[in-house]
């Protein structure tokens, strides 16, 4: 039976702890894939006609149908931001999906009638479609032909593989010119993990790629062999501290060492640097509340502090009930820095619903264009250059109702509100957070005296623990006037 509604009600009306036979429960699974496969098959219909549509100013909410595009050809602007707000991703994820919707819609329609029968799922339509993009119409549906009929039975790996074969043979010429383009989209991702760790994810030619982890090996085994075993980290550790080194040291003399060294640049004449925010109650040892890591998220009160040892703070004020950034606020048209620091320290990221692009990267937008509204901190948030330039689109309204709470209303008539997120927990929850003292503990690290100079603003770094002396060595003997030593007179006999 092909998937569909009438198989969903059959499986739906299946109660699966009557199933005894275990063969006949992989199969019920095995059909509600199908299912899944059917569905986002028709969710992908619905996405191909979404993007066809323009957005049209007006009151007739038929107009952007009544103006549909030819099928397969977006015309609907800024599409993946309206579906990401809508299903709650993020955009490269709805990005994802309006391309291979409208792949499927104009030239892999045998790809579309697979994954609407069950054949293959999404991740196996969607790698299909990313393996041929570039190519002609005609050799795109040739690699198809010939990998679609076992894509089934293949894991997505094994798919990926006998797809890249397949595109070669088809299209050797263009091999170099693709390679060139894949080139040019090379980058570096952070994606945050838990327990304050995170994956840094780096697209890079195959040759660089392999450098480095040659030399990180080889530089691994070497710290390893040369310690003679006192070093207790594993080569994987060895070779992810090595990794990070390089990038620890240019954050600290500002200079990223290399082929030619490059000198970091610097924002609002500040030199690049990390920004966290800690309680205050965190640093004197009286709560365990968690920080924050810009362009990561919460870390964890332990964290904080190994970090507080070897920092320059900057007082930040806020609510003890709301954990929220309090008032600040100017005139100008440019933000002044301390503005522009609060403003981003509040929002975290791109004010956008589903955008989490970092605060710092961002530009700072006045709400209500300015001189109407005024530079002040409940006028302003950060947006990235993308959706800076959606803001002004046709159909696309923001407002700030409070000081950092954006409400956007898209041309749908959806409206779709952000916060920030409080940088501290109220005074209340965070006191309870409190970790029973332990020999191990981390809190004596922040003394009260440093808490004082950061409760008053001061900018400093704190002291690092001088080390001991060295031991007094003992005073030579003195000597004769003949520069001879003196010996020390033999003890008389009893």
């Amino acid at each position: 039976m092909l998937p569909g509604v009438e198989l969903a009600g059959m499986l739906s009306a299946l109660d699966v702890a009557d199933v005894r036979s275990d063969a006949d429960l992989l199969e019920v699974i095995a059909a509600w894939e199908r299912v899944v496969s059917w569905a986002q098959a028709q969710q992908l219909d619905a996405i191909a006609e979404f993007v066809r549509r323009p957005v049209i100013e007006g009151t007739d909410p038929h107009a952007g149908w009544a103006a549909r595009g030819v099928p397969g050809r977006p015309t609907r602007e800024f599409a993946d931001d309206e579906l990401a707000a809508r299903l709650g991703s993020s955009r490269m994820a709805a990005a994802s999906q309006v391309d291979t919707a409208l792949s499927l819609a104009v030239t892999h329609e045998a790809t579309a009638t697979a994954l609407r029968e069950g054949v293959i799922g999404f991740p196996k339509a969607r790698l299909i479609v990313e393996g041929t993009r570039g190519l002609a119409v005609d050799v795109s549906r040739e690699v198809e032909a010939k990998v679609l009929p076992k894509a089934g039975e293949q894991n997505c790996g094994r798919l990926k593989q006998v797809l890249r074969r397949a595109v070669i043979v088809a299209d050797p010429a263009g091999a170099d010119r693709r390679r060139k383009r894949a080139k040019s989209e090379r980058r570096v991702v952070i994606t945050p993990m838990p327990d304050d760790m995170a994956e840094l994810y780096a697209v890079l030619p195959a040759l660089q790629a392999a450098a480095i982890d040659t030399a990180l090996t080889a530089s691994a085994r070497a710290m390893k062999a040369g310690l003679c075993g006192a070093d207790r980290r594993t080569i994987d550790q060895l070779r992810a501290d090595a990794l990070a080194a390089p990038f620890e040291l240019a954050l600290s003399t500002g200079v990223l060492d290399g082929i030619s060294p490059t000198r970091l640049e610097k924002v609002r004449g500040s030199r690049a640097q990390l920004q966290v925010t800690v309680p205050a109650s965190v640093l004197l040892g009286i709560s365990d509340a968690p920080g924050h890591l810009a362009g990561y998220g919460p870390i964890t009160a332990a964290t904080a502090r190994e970090i507080a040892e070897s920092a320059t703070w900057r007082r930040v004020l806020t609510d003890p009930v709301r954990g929220a950034v309090l008032d600040v606020g100017t005139t100008t048209y440019r933000p002044p820095a301390p503005l522009d620091r609060h403003v981003k320290t509040r929002d975290g990221t791109c004010r956008q619903t589903s955008c989490n692009w970092p605060a710092h990267l961002c530009e700072l937008d006045h709400t209500i264009p300015f001189p109407l509204g005024p530079t002040a901190h409940g006028n302003l948030g950060p947006l990235c250059k993308r959706h800076h330039i959606a803001k002004g689109r046709p159909g696309r309204r923001v407002v700030q109702a409070a000081p950092g709470v954006f409400t956007w209303t898209m041309p749908t008539g959806h409206t779709y509100t952000v916060r920030p997120e409080p940088l501290s927990l109220p005074v209340v929850e965070e006191l309870s957070t409190r970790i029973p003292d332990n020999e191990n503990s981390p809190r004596a690290g922040c003394s009260r005296e440093s808490m004082r100079r950061v409760a008053e603003g001061v900018h400093h770094r704190p002291a690092r623990r001088q080390p001991r002396p060295p031991p007094r060595q003992p005073r030579p003997l003195p000597r004769g006037h003949l520069g001879r030593d003196v010996q020390p007179r033999a003890a008389k006999p009893p």
